[in-house]
């Protein structure tokens, strides 16, 4: 229940510099270090990754890999030993303002707000997530959060500063995925998503799924990034400018989607991911501690 109570509200990242979860965030990449990048591998289709097979959501481990000549695959795996899927719930539930977003990745994050969403979740009489306003939120599948809510974020991707829209969604819908919970999976996070790229406006670029999985040994998240396959305008779908896109999206791809790219977008989320590891555990000792006493 903390969780969800526990909010931040207002502050720049600027204003955040001198908070101590700032600080350990900085304390937590320097205790990472350098982020080894796997060499990229090309294959006609993924060996284990399919879309519409949950189960598959938590196969394979760090990898890119350049699918079918025209898109990638990222995937990356971050141990959350200690992690549970309403802490990792509460961190999305909790994250409303620039400077709180800036303790996630205290280098590269530099501006994030939920453009809707805003109110403090709560249960409606169905057991749901929903907003006060009583929208609901994960209506399909309990394991799914944020689903429907959309997140305006800056950021720093491979040294590139990107504006981008990330609106959360339900990967479960029309597939089976109550089997994970059997699997020992806790928490669901998928998003589309959409860069801001002058005249053109917001464009699908691709879309993430993180499935935090506890086992004995301890949690797993399983990041999951499929970068570049149909890209497609979101804002001026009929412009001048969106249909030349579409006569030149290989070429987009190739520039904007290569190698380097999906390289920039495992460095960053290894990064960010261990820090917000980090973070939680930090967060909920400092919490327990105080309830304790």
């Amino acid at each position: 229940k903390q969780w969800y109570q526990r909010r931040v509200r207002g502050g720049t990242k600027e204003q955040a510099q001198n908070d101590v979860n700032f600080k350990y965030g900085l304390e937590s990449l320097r205790v990472l270090g350098e982020v080894v990048v796997p060499e990229a591998r090309h294959l006609e289709e993924s060996e284990w990754f399919v879309e519409d097979e949950p189960g598959s959501w938590i196969l394979g481990g760090d990898s890119i890999t350049k699918v079918a000549g025209d898109h990638w695959l990222v995937a990356v795996d971050t141990d959350m030993s200690g992690i549970t899927g309403i802490m990792l719930r509460g961190w999305f539930e909790s994250v409303n303002c620039s400077g709180m977003y800036s303790w996630w990745h205290p280098k590269d994050h530099v501006y994030g707000i939920w453009l809707d969403h805003h109110q403090r979740p709560v249960l409606d009489d169905k057991n749901a997530l929903s907003d006060s306003d009583g929208k609901r939120e994960s209506a399909s599948n309990p394991l799914v959060a944020r689903s429907g809510a959309t997140h305006r974020v800056k950021e720093k991707i491979g040294g590139k500063l990107q504006k981008l829209d990330i609106m959360f969604q339900d990967p479960c819908v029309d597939k089976y995925c109550s089997s994970l919970q059997d699997q020992g999976v806790q928490l669901i996070l998928s998003g589309r998503v959409y860069p801001h790229i002058t005249l053109l406006g917001r464009t699908y670029s691709g879309y993430f799924i993180h499935t935090l999985r506890a086992e004995d040994t301890g949690s797993t998240l399983h990041s999951r990034f499929v970068l570049g396959k149909d890209m497609e305008c979101y804002d001026y779908p009929d412009s001048w400018s969106c249909w030349w896109f579409g006569k030149m999206s290989g070429l987009v791809k190739k520039g904007l989607m290569g190698e380097k790219g999906a390289g920039a977008v495992f460095t960053h989320c290894k990064q960010e991911m261990f820090v917000l590891g980090r973070l939680l555990a930090k967060m909920n000792n400092v919490m327990t501690s105080s309830s304790s006493r």
